[in-house]
């Protein structure tokens, strides 16, 4: 299992490699976009967006679940943009 995106290449695989085991796993990236109508947002952006804030706590998520050895704790942190509209 060398191959991109295993749990030998992952950073949770790395991490499990150094120290023996993952316990607890933290989602607590996301980023934002300056206040901009939604009718002028290009799509690359918001696609950006999207991969930090949706996609980084789904791979985040899989690659911890696969060395956490004997259960643990994931924890994922939301914001309040997350909460706010967008006219």
């Amino acid at each position: 299992r060398g191959a991109a995106g295993s749990s030998k290449t992952s950073p949770a695989g790395f991490r499990r490699r150094l120290h023996g085991r993952i316990d607890v796993l933290v989602n607590n990236a996301g980023i934002g976009l300056e206040g901009r109508p939604l009718a002028e947002e290009t799509t690359a952006r918001m696609l950006r967006v999207f991969r930090v804030n949706t996609l980084g706590v789904l791979y985040g998520t899989k690659h911890a679940a696969r060395v956490m050895s004997g259960g643990g704790a994931i924890v994922n942190v939301g914001s309040l943009a997350g909460e706010l509209a967008w006219a």
